[in-house]
């Protein structure tokens, strides 16, 4: 009747007396829609992806629901995301899981690949275990960044989280390492547990 998706969804939203279709009729079926769209997005082969780094990350929506997200990288540089799992927890099993998941789906490890992820164990052993010495992990440096910052007092963070970043900009390690040598000087004096946290 050429109305538009907006139109039509608005209507429907409305109520039964305006266009005859419920609220909760609506909601099941984007439940339903959506439901398909996420197993064929985890059931699809990954054998034609040249990954060379994944991102492995969870997204806490409450305290007990969380997604785990895989995003590969591609030689070209393309993003792929590889695969999402609806958890409650990021534990070793759930994550051993949902690695070995993406194997059997067909993602290639046979060269090395960058696996950059936050501070979280589980998914860390789960690497350890499914890819063995195939997965070169890297800190992800915006949670490292958070993770020193934290122990500081909050008129401190602002600097050191500044400090830290100018550290990562840097163009060589060299330089890098100099700046979080300095840093790492500089907190010595003030909290161990940043200290720890930085050398980690």
């Amino acid at each position: 009747n050429g109305i538009s998706l907006r139109k039509y969804e608005e209507a429907a939203l409305c109520g039964p007396e305006t266009f005859g279709i419920s609220r909760d009729s609506v909601s099941r079926r984007w439940i339903r829609a959506s439901a398909k769209k996420l197993a064929a997005l985890n059931d699809r082969s990954l054998a034609k992806y040249d990954i060379v780094a994944i991102f492995l990350d969870g997204k806490h929506f409450s305290t007990d629901h969380e997604i785990v997200v895989a995003l590969g990288i591609t030689l070209g540089g393309e993003k792929v995301i590889l695969g999402m799992i609806e958890t409650s927890t990021e534990n070793y099993a759930i994550c051993r899981d949902f690695l070995n998941g993406l194997l059997a789906r067909g993602l290639n490890i046979e060269d090395p690949i960058l696996c950059v992820i936050d501070g979280g164990k589980g998914i860390r052993k789960a690497l350890d275990v499914v890819f063995r010495d195939r997965a070169v992990i890297g800190r992800c440096q915006w949670h490292k960044r958070e993770n020193v910052v934290e122990y500081l007092p909050k008129g401190q963070k602002d600097e050191y989280r500044s400090r830290l970043q100018n550290a990562y900009d840097q163009k060589t390690e060299e330089s890098a390492r100099k700046l979080l040598n300095a840093i790492k000087r500089d907190l010595d004096l003030i909290n161990q547990s940043a200290v720890n946290s930085l050398e980690e």
